[in-house]
């Protein structure tokens, strides 16, 4: 009877205390929570105050529990600096993410769409607040994939639109938002896309599916045609 109220206990501040999970990963990563390191699996449960560490060629996506979704790429560094998603007032969910090493992706979920001036994203030199939805980008660059940000340092904010680039150099302000480059997005998208959306696993599921299909099928229709030809031959004879 202990050990079934402990194990309650256990899973009741283990649920309390995830705001999110792993649900994609390669290679090596850890967690750094209450001075221990903890090796990141897939699946593990992500709290508030972690730290995310990346190494050479490892890969880490997280998603949150208002649906966000955070990928950090090699050699990566994400700190959940705050985190908070209140199901019942939505506008006074909050969230603050700070990369301060590496390459990253972020796609919002419900806070970015009911609290969008209280999502915050950091790197080491500069501030993003969103107005939209899908962002990538590094210590030295953010692009805007989807919907908008305000990319802000040195006391000055400039908006970035879908398909607009800035450069965030060290003590320096923002650049004026130009078009990136196919190169400078794949720099970006490499290092960080490694999983697809439920939708996209679901299409692509069905996409393979298909395919399948249609192989059995033409090695049903060949093997027909096979069979025919022979007793064709078998009749000549």
């Amino acid at each position: 009877m202990k050990k079934i109220v402990l194990l309650l206990l256990f899973l009741t501040v283990t649920l309390f205390g995830s705001i999110g999970k792993v649900t994609g990963m390669m290679g090596d990563a850890n967690i750094e929570r209450n001075s221990k390191k903890l090796k990141i699996v897939d699946g593990i449960g992500v709290e508030k105050n972690d730290i995310l560490n990346t190494s050479k060629n490892a890969k880490v996506q997280i998603t949150f529990n208002d649906n966000s979704i955070v990928a950090i790429g090699k050699n990566s560094t994400l700190h959940v600096e705050d985190y908070l998603f209140d199901t019942k007032t939505p506008t006074n969910s909050k969230t603050s993410f700070k990369f301060s090493k590496g390459t990253f992706k972020t796609i919002t979920g419900k806070i970015g769409k009911f609290a969008p001036k209280r999502f915050k994203l950091a790197t080491k030199n500069a501030t993003i607040g969103i107005r939209g939805s899908i962002g990538v980008g590094s210590q030295t660059f953010f692009a805007c994939t989807q919907g908008g940000y305000n990319v802000s340092a040195q006391g000055v904010t400039r908006g970035v639109n879908a398909g607009m680039g800035v450069e965030t150099l060290p003590g320096k302000p923002p650049s004026v938002p130009k078009p990136f480059t196919p190169s400078q997005i794949d720099a970006l998208t490499n290092g960080t896309n490694m999983t697809t959306t439920p939708q996209q696993d679901a299409a692509s599921a069905g996409d393979s599916s298909s395919k399948k299909s249609e192989e059995k099928t033409e090695e049903k229709s060949e093997e027909k045609t096979e069979e025919k030809s022979e007793e064709k031959t078998e009749e000549k004879y």
